[in-house]
């Protein structure tokens, strides 16, 4: 059985996580789904 192969510098999803754009879309998701699962938070219950 053939040893694992050590990946050659940095994996696929680090260098995609790298670019700004998508953290931007990420945190947009995240921020909607909380808010969908949670309510809106900017207005408050009387």
């Amino acid at each position: 059985m053939p040893a694992p192969v050590e990946p050659q510098g940095p994996a696929v999803w680090e260098e995609i996580l790298k670019n700004p754009t998508v953290k931007s879309v990420l945190n947009t998701t995240a921020r909607e789904i909380t808010r969908s699962i949670f309510g809106t938070g900017r207005r408050r219950r009387k």
